[in-house]
Order: C-alpha cells, then structure tokens, then sequence
C-alpha cells in the first residue's frame, strides 16, 4: 500500500499537526485519566518529530459529551510529557486567537497539545467530504502548518473534522499508523491459515463490513467473539442477559443505532456459517465492585457484566496458539 511516511520528509523547522489517539482510559474515583499505552504511542511520533527540529501541535479527543471521563486535555499534556521527554505545552482552546498564538510562538523541538476536539461542535458535523475544507477549525488552524500527521488509527474510518478536514497539505502518517497499516496490509494479502480474528470492545457497529467480506470470501477460519459481540451471539443462541439488557437497548450517539439493532445480523451469522464463530463460555460480572465469574448457563443475572471469564479467555488462547495469522 502507497502512503506518505514521516522518514520521506524533512521537519526541520516546520510546524507540523498531528492528530493523536489520546482517548484514555478513566478512574472514576479519582476522577481523573489514567496512564495507558495509547499515550506512550502517541508520544513516540511526538517525540520523533521534535527531535527532528519540527514546531509540533497535536489534536486529539477524549470521550464524547455525555461521557463522565469527557474532559480537556490538560492531565494528558502532564503524562505526554513523561514520554516525551521534555514539556508538553497544553492550551485549553481549540482554534480561538489563544491557540493560534500559542502556535505561532512554538519554536523548533517544541511540543503543544491543543484541547479536546470534541469540544467542538464542528468536530462530528456530517458533511459531504469536500466540505470539511470549509469548517472554521480547518479554516483557522490549516494555513499555520506545512504539514498533517495523521496518528489515530481508532479512529481513521471516521469522517470527522479533525480526521478529514486537513486536505490542502500533505496527510503522513504517524509511526502507530504506519505499524498498523502495514500489519493490516500483510494480513490482508499474504494472510497464512489457520487466520483467527478477534473482535471486542463496546464500538462494535464498523465490525460488520469487514466480517460480511471475510465470511463471504471464506477467508478466516475462526472468529472470536469477546465484548459486545459476544453479548450479542449469546443473545443470539437464545441466552437471557438480565441486567445487561440495559445497554443494549440504549442508542449509540455516534451510530445513532441501537445495539440491539445488530442481534438479527449476528442471528444470520450464526446460522450461516456456525463453524467459524467462538463465543463466550463463561462471564465476568461486576457484583458490588468485585469481579466474579460464572457459566453462560447461569445466565441471566441481575449484575452487570463487562468482561469474558477465565474459561473463555483459556478456549481464545487455544485457538490464537493454532493461528498463523
């Protein structure tokens, strides 16, 4: 696959946008973010291009509006700047005569986290593509940089501001983006049987293209089924959930879909093809803050669960072990 990288360029005193994945996980008790991997990535393209002599800016989000962990950027300065080495400047505006000031003052080596584009009510504006160009964001921050590094790959498939707006200079991709990229790329085309593939996490809605197209070109031999999925696929084989109905049938604010909407899709799915699904065999409930374990057939309970149990993390590590890819 043919993209622009950041070894192809020279940064030296260059002022330069990066767009990072800094979402972050939260403790509530605290109330505050936490120290994760997703910042010590991100730090390592930060890093790469202010020892490169560039005037680095990066954006970012933080939840969404709604969320308790939706906050500014002010803790994640304080920890990028453990990574990188050096301060992290943080200014609590996007793209106001502050920011831009902040910016233009940045001499080379130096790093500025601008603050939570979700702040923004032009950050998930859906637009035709060629119109994201227009926004006051792209508008204001674009002409004070020679280039855009895009480094947030969980969130590359979506069509939002900071993500697509920035097409009048060259888009890089960062170093977490070209890793991706070409993990991706070598899956895809040169992929070696047994292929295993594992789905989680909550975000489950962009899932759906990707395992029409691998189930339909009989391209993967094993699904794992973890998070929502897995919740889904036990509804599907007609187990009562109880408490954790809740969520399903409440309406995703990015999807503007019910989770519950997917059930028929993941019914044909299992029907179609029940050989190469993997769905959980036990999970873990949160019972008065504690983590405690049962079999699906114990299902349903009035306690919330988050998480697959130990016997489904064994049979998953069975089947990766088998995997070559």
């Amino acid at each position: 696959m043919n993209y622009l990288k950041l070894a192809d360029y020279d940064f030296s005193n260059q002022a330069v946008l990066v767009r990072s994945d800094l979402d972050s996980p939260y403790d509530k008790e605290k109330n505050e973010i936490m120290d994760n991997e997703r910042l010590s990535e991100a730090a390592k393209t930060l890093r790469y291009l202010a020892e490169r002599g560039a005037k680095v800016v990066t954006i970012g989000h933080q939840a969404r509006p709604g969320k308790a962990s939706f906050t500014r950027l002010k803790r994640h300065a304080e920890l990028l700047s453990s990574y990188c080495g050096q301060e992290v400047k943080y200014c609590d505006s996007i793209h106001d005569a502050n920011a831009r000031d902040m910016i233009q003052t940045l001499k080379p080596g130096e790093l500025l986290v601008l603050e939570n584009v979700r702040f923004s009510s032009e950050e998930t504006l859906e637009l035709d593509l060629e119109k994201y160009p227009t926004t006051h964001m792209v508008r204001d921050l674009e002409p004070m940089f020679a280039y855009y590094v895009q480094n947030s790959f969980t969130t590359a498939h979506r069509t939002h501001t900071s993500m697509v707006g920035f097409q009048n200079i060259p888009n890089i991709a960062g170093l977490r983006m070209q890793l991706e990229i070409d993990g991706i790329s070598k899956a895809a085309q040169q992929a070696d049987r047994p292929y295993v593939m594992i789905f989680g996490g909550a975000k489950i809605f962009d899932y759906f293209s990707l395992m029409d197209k691998v189930l339909k070109e009989d391209s993967v031999d094993t699904i794992l089924a973890g998070g929502l999925l897995g919740d889904l696929c036990l509804l599907a084989k007609g187990y009562k959930l109880g408490k954790k109905m809740e969520f399903l049938t409440e309406t995703d604010s990015l999807a503007k879909q019910k989770l519950l909407d997917l059930l028929p899709q993941v019914t044909d799915y299992l029907t179609a093809y029940p050989d190469k699904f993997v769905i959980p065999v036990d999970v873990a409930l949160d019972v008065d803050g504690k983590r405690q374990e049962i079999p699906v057939s114990e299902l349903p309970s009035d306690y919330m669960f988050y998480d697959i149990g130990a016997k489904t993390a064994a049979l998953f590590a069975e089947k990766i072990k088998k995997a070559k890819t």
